[in-house]
């Protein structure tokens, strides 16, 4: 349930689903556009272009829990592959985020205060964050 009482909104949504989560989203901003409110109006990303070695620089292993990610660069595209080895193109939105469109998971990469890429955040599409150590 989402409500905004000074805008008199309310959106209520039930599923039953291994996926509810995603799926509840994927309606609640589908609903959020098609009536124009701002509480749940999703973010819109534009691709950028990046070289080779500007991509380059995020590649390797990240940990967390018993996570491991690892990202990598084939060609003109930037990898991400899961613990199941599972492979998928993620898109560059800035100079240190990225987008997996397909379920709009956001993975950005952040700096120690020696300038090298420490950790690698990742944001779901409800808003949920996790940071990946750098192996």
């Amino acid at each position: 349930m989402v409500a905004s009482l000074n805008k008199n909104h309310g959106l209520v949504i039930m599923t039953n689903s291994d996926n509810g989560t995603n799926l509840m989203s994927f309606i609640a901003r589908a609903v959020a556009i098609e009536y124009d409110w701002d509480l749940l109006k999703p973010e819109v990303f534009e691709s950028i272009e990046m070289t080779y070695d500007e991509m380059n620089q995020f590649i390797g292993k990240f940990e967390g829990g018993n996570d491991v990610m690892e990202f990598s660069v084939d060609g003109d595209e930037f990898i991400f592959s899961d613990n199941n080895n599972n492979k998928s193109a993620l898109i560059p939105i800035t100079e240190n985020k990225f987008i997996l469109p397909d379920i709009n998971i956001l993975y950005e990469f952040l700096r120690d205060k020696n300038n090298k890429i420490r950790y690698v955040r990742v944001t779901t599409s409800e808003g949920y964050n996790n940071d990946y150590l750098k192996q």
